[in-house]
């Protein structure tokens, strides 16, 4: 499968909870992306800051998002483990 486990979760209100990343088991949350793409987040909710790439709980993916944007930064930034070619 790619790299990728499947796991299990259930949804409050559109977004994936309850589940913890399989690489660094920190708890994460799936948002569905505007193209029906199931995206792994930060439990957090944060502002923008001009910096960031936040994904909105609408599921639209902001880079450098504003301060008039709030959502969840993508997990991949942090996990490093999981990003490309995983744990080595």
């Amino acid at each position: 499968m790619n790299g990728v486990a499947r796991m299990k979760f259930r949804r409050l209100d559109g977004v994936a909870v309850g589940v913890r990343c399989p690489y660094c088991n920190k708890p994460i949350h799936f948002v569905k992306t505007v193209k029906g793409h199931q995206m792994p987040c930060e439990m957090d909710l944060l502002q923008g800051d001009g910096v960031k790439t936040l994904v909105t709980s609408s599921g639209v993916t902001t880079r450098k998002a504003g301060p008039e944007v709030w959502g969840y930064e993508p997990h991949w930034a942090f996990c490093k483990f999981g990003q490309k070619g995983g744990a080595k």
